[in-house]
């Protein structure tokens, strides 16, 4: 029997048996190595997760807007972009290598320079921080000074992010801080009450639910000069991938640029994300971003999007450390670089 199989085996053409075999190593060498076939089809774009400071929305359409066109692949990059939230704590993630950049304000950057934290900002989205103060209309609650003693709902981030400077400047004090948890019913039962909120959200949907148009005191407009959406990575990460950092900054900054042009791409990504959004939310938003200027006014309108400059970051910190919400050894200077600014487009 044995000798018949053998005489068999002999029988089959040996080009039958090299197609059989190369088959056989093919497909062996294919299982074995799927992920490795993957693995260099991503390799051809970096891969990158990018953490938001809250649910999506039109604050971030600039990156949603490079995701959709195929902007950051453009660049060599794939971008994934990870939402945050009232208990994600963006600084942490990026300090763990969750997400490889991460967009604080900068007082949040100040905060890390006086911790020494190794982080850095390479550039700049919002040339406005668009946190704003909001008060019941009629009530004579319309500037800083006057909303000094006044229950204040604010959320501990916030407050870490803007109490040193109204403190500092207009004297608030910390018995006016009361538990903010994301519900505006307490601000509405309270007419003599102030409410946190950023520019380009409550003050819509307030007027829109309740009926009323609120005061809105935007912190810019009162000394508070700080960035907001600031690009930021981990030093170690800036040393090790100049070329990727650079990259990244030019294609965020063109995403952007098409988001203010047309949001339209941008915004079905964000409303995927993060369905309780709507269509009225995000243009009113895009809306504020244009008439405020919000990342195309101040420096940017000479230098173009993303710009920061030294004499920005230094009247900031001046700001902080007359209001006594700094030392004055701090090193803010470790906490930017300008660099990656020069090769923008």
């Amino acid at each position: 029997m044995r000798n018949q199989i053998k005489k068999e085996f002999r029988t089959i053409p040996y080009f039958i048996l090299l197609v059989i075999l190369a088959v056989m190593i093919f497909y062996v060498l294919g299982k074995k190595n799927h992920g490795t076939i993957n693995s260099k089809e991503n390799n051809d774009y970096f891969p990158l997760v990018l953490g938001t400071d809250w649910f999506a929305q039109a604050e971030h359409g600039g990156f949603y807007q490079a995701v959709a066109e195929g902007i950051y692949e453009k660049y060599g990059l794939n971008v994934k972009i990870k939402m945050g939230g009232p208990q994600v704590n963006g600084i942490q993630l990026l300090l763990a290598d969750e997400v490889q950049f991460y967009v604080p304000a900068s007082y949040i950057m100040m905060s890390a320079a006086k911790q020494k934290l190794p982080i850095i900002s390479v550039a700049a989205i919002f040339q406005k921080d668009i946190q704003v103060l909001l008060a019941h209309p009629n009530v004579g609650n319309d500037t800083l000074e006057n909303m000094k003693n006044k229950p204040i709902f604010i959320s501990a981030p916030t407050a870490a992010s803007i109490w040193g400077f109204l403190e500092g400047k207009y004297g608030y004090k910390e018995s006016q801080k009361k538990s903010y948890s994301h519900s505006l019913t307490p601000f509405l039962q309270d007419k003599n009450s102030i409410q946190e909120g950023i520019l380009t959200s409550e003050p819509y949907l307030i007027e829109k639910n309740f009926g009323f148009k609120p005061v809105a005191i935007l912190l810019s407009d009162y000394g508070f000069s700080g960035y907001g959406e600031l690009l930021t990575t981990t030093k170690k990460f800036e040393e090790k991938h100049p070329k990727i950092v650079q990259n990244f900054v030019n294609a965020t900054l063109e995403g952007w640029k098409s988001y203010l042009e047309n949001p339209t791409l941008g915004n079905e990504l964000i409303k995927n994300a993060n369905p309780e959004m709507t269509d009225e939310l995000l243009q009113f938003a895009h809306q504020k971003f244009i008439n405020e200027k919000i990342i195309s006014g101040g420096d940017a309108e000479l230098y173009g999007m993303g710009i920061m400059t030294d004499v920005r970051w230094r009247e900031f910190a001046n700001m902080l450390i007359e209001s006594k919400a700094f030392d004055k050894n701090i090193d803010y200077h470790s906490i930017y670089t300008l660099k990656y600014l020069n090769n923008t487009k």
